[in-house]
């Protein structure tokens, strides 16, 4: 993970700082999800107008579009 030793994490340590990473793919018939945003517990994802929020610590699968529970965003069907 970019250099970083790994040692916090899995000791489960409180100086684990979250970081946000984005993926951007500029194919566009390569395309399924042409960007998306994650931290430690959510993931966003963005096709078109169509948005999806997944709470990866609760619903690792992504099974579950929580997007309208905050009101937003045109959910993923």
């Amino acid at each position: 993970m970019h250099g970083r030793s790994l040692t916090p994490l899995i000791q489960n340590s409180k100086d684990w700082e979250d970081r946000y990473f984005f993926t951007h793919h500029v194919i566009r018939d390569f395309d399924t999800i042409p960007g998306a945003v994650r931290n430690q517990q959510y993931l966003l994802t963005m096709k078109g107008k169509d948005k999806a929020l997944f709470d990866l610590t609760q619903d690792p699968g992504q099974n579950f579009n929580i997007i309208s529970e905050f009101g937003c965003g045109h959910p993923i069907s």
